[in-house]
C-alpha cells in the first residue's frame, strides 16, 4: 500500500497548528504589535511561510492589515490622550526616551517617509503613528504610509521564509520539531542583543 500524506499534525502540533491559524495569529500580532505588544509580528508571518510557502504572502498581508488596524486604533486614543500617549508608548519595552524623541525629529524633517525608514533603524511603528496622530495629521495619510512602512520588512521575511520552506521541505517534514526550537531560539538571541542595545 502507498504511504500515507505526511501530515504536519503527526509531526509536530505546532507546524499544524501555524498552517490553520497562522493567518489570524499574523492579523491579530500586527495589532498588537502597532499599539502596544513589542515583538515583532514578522515572527509569526515567517512559521507560517516556511510550512505554507505558497502562502507567504497572505501571511505578510494578514500582519500589514493588523498593522493598519493598530495604526487606527492608536490614531483614536491619540484623540483622547493627546500627548499623554507619549508616556505610554515610552512605558513599552525596548522603547527608551531618546528614541521618541529621535522620531519626532524625523517625523518633522521626513513626514511620512520617515515611518518607511523606521525599520532600517530598528524604530518601532508605534512611535512614528502615536506621534503622527498627537500631531493631529491626517488619518487617510497615516494609513496610507503604513502599507510600505509595514511591507518593507514583513515582505522580505515572508519571501526568505517561503524560499526556505520550499527548498528544505524535506527537511522540514523530519525534523519540524527541531526546526521550530531553532527558529525559536533565533528570534530569542535577536531580542537579547534588540533589549540590551536600547536599555531594556
Amino acid at each position: 500500500m502507498p504511504e500515507p500524506p505526511f501530515s504536519y499534525a503527526a509531526s509536530n502540533p505546532v507546524a499544524w497548528w501555524l498552517r490553520r491559524w497562522g493567518l489570524w495569529v499574523a492579523f491579530f500580532w500586527g495589532i498588537a504589535e502597532a499599539t502596544l505588544f513589542f515583538i515583532v509580528p514578522d515572527v509569526v508571518v515567517g512559521a507560517f511561510a516556511i510550512f505554507r510557502p505558497r502562502r507567504a504572502m497572505a501571511a505578510a498581508g494578514a500582519a500589514i492589515a493588523g498593522a493598519l488596524v493598530g495604526g487606527l486604533i492608536l490614531y483614536g486614543v491619540a484623540a483622547g490622550l493627546g500627548s499623554e500617549l507619549r508616556d505610554v508608548i515610552e512605558g513599552v519595552p525596548g522603547i527608551p526616551p531618546e528614541m521618541v524623541a529621535r522620531s519626532q525629529s524625523e517625523l518633522a524633517e521626513h513626514g511620512g517617509a520617515a515611518l518607511v525608514l523606521a525599520p532600517f533603524s530598528g524604530t518601532p511603528y508605534k512611535i512614528y503613528a502615536a506621534e503622527w496622530a498627537i500631531r493631529g495629521r491626517g488619518l487617510p495619510a497615516l494609513l496610507a504610509w503604513t502599507v510600505p512602512a509595514r511591507a518593507i520588512r514583513i515582505v522580505p521575511v515572508a519571501l526568505i521564509a517561503a524560499v526556505v520552506g520550499t527548498f528544505g521541505r524535506n527537511w522540514l517534514m523530519q525534523r519540524s520539531g527541531r526546526w521550530l526550537v531553532g527558529y525559536g531560539l533565533i528570534w530569542t538571541v535577536f531580542y537579547v542583543f534588540y533589549f540590551r542595545a536600547n536599555g531594556f
